[in-house]
C-alpha cells in the first residue's frame, strides 16, 4: 500500500477541506462515460461533482488518464499500467481493482490526475469499485488497441472517466479561442486524434476519447467549463446516448 503524492499541491490535505470540495452532490440521470480537467481540485471541483451526480453507488468505475511523459524503455512493449492495489488517503484507504496490467508505481507519482478522482469515489460511491489505468496512446494503432481493452472491461455497470485538459500551455490571450476550438470538436463528434498529432488541438487525452467512443456510441456534451482557466483550458463532460 503507498500514500498519496500530490495532496496539498492539487488538492487540500486536511480531511475537512476535502470533504468540503467533495459535497452537497444530487444523484442524477445516470450516464456511463465522462471527461474531467486535471488541475487544481480547488479550481474544478464542480465539474467533479457534476460528473459523480451522474454516476450511481455499487458501481463499477474505470478511469482512463493520459500519460504526459514517455514511457521508460522497460514500457515500450505496453500501452497500459496500473499502480498499487491500495492507496492510502486523506480520507481513508481505497482497495483498487485488478485489471490485470502492468504494475508501474512510478506513473502514478507523476501523473496526479488519479488523486482527484479518488476523492469523490470515496464520498459519492463508497460501495463501488475503482480502477486506475495510466495509458499511454498517440497513435490510430494504439488507440484501437485502447478501444480493445474498454470493449473487454465493458459492462453494463462499468462507468469510464477519462482525464484530460482541453488545450495545452497557451498563451492567455488565445486560451478562450483555443479552449471553445476543443469544446467543438468534442460536441461535433470531429476527429481528435489527426489534429491533435498536427499540432491543432490541445486535448492531451485525443486517443483514449478517440478509443473510448469505439466502444461507448454517443456524443459529447459540456457539463461544467471552469471559468478561471489561465494557461491550460478546462471543462467536464458526458456521453449522451444516441
Amino acid at each position: 500500500m503507498r500514500k498519496t503524492y500530490h495532496e496539498s499541491i492539487f488538492y487540500p490535505s486536511e480531511k475537512k477541506q476535502l470533504l468540503d470540495l467533495c459535497y452537497p452532490l444530487e444523484k442524477k440521470e445516470k450516464k456511463r462515460a465522462f471527461i474531467v480537467p486535471h488541475q487544481d481540485l480547488r479550481k474544478c471541483y464542480k465539474s467533479y461533482q457534476e460528473v459523480f451526480s451522474h454516476i450511481p453507488d455499487n458501481s463499477r468505475i474505470i478511469a482512463l488518464l493520459p500519460l504526459h511523459s514517455e514511457k521508460l524503455l522497460q514500457d515500450s512493449d505496453y500501452i497500459a499500467f496500473e499502480s498499487d492495489d491500495k492507496i492510502e488517503t486523506p480520507l481513508g484507504t481505497i482497495e483498487l481493482e485488478d485489471l490485470g496490467l502492468k504494475k508501474c508505481h512510478y506513473y502514478r507519482e507523476e501523473e496526479y490526475s488519479a488523486e482527484l478522482i479518488i476523492p469523490f469515489v470515496q464520498t459519492s460511491c463508497p460501495h463501488s469499485t475503482l480502477a486506475l489505468v495510466y495509458v499511454s496512446a498517440k497513435d490510430a494503432s494504439e488507440s484501437k488497441k485502447v478501444a480493445h481493452l474498454i470493449k473487454r472491461w465493458d459492462n453494463n455497470n462499468t462507468f469510464f472517466i477519462i482525464s484530460s485538459n482541453l488545450t495545452g500551455i497557451v498563451a492567455s490571450e488565445d486560451l478562450k479561442k483555443e479552449k471553445e476550438k476543443s469544446i467543438s470538436m468534442l460536441e461535433n463528434g470531429q476527429n481528435l486524434l489527426d489534429s491533435y498529432r498536427k499540432g491543432q488541438n490541445g486535448i492531451c487525452a485525443s486517443a483514449i476519447i478517440d478509443a473510448l467512443s469505439r466502444v461507448i456510441p454517443g456524443k459529447w456534451r459540456m457539463l461544467v467549463s471552469i471559468d478561471d482557466d489561465t494557461i491550460t483550458g478546462h471543462a467536464s463532460f458526458c456521453k449522451e446516448s444516441n
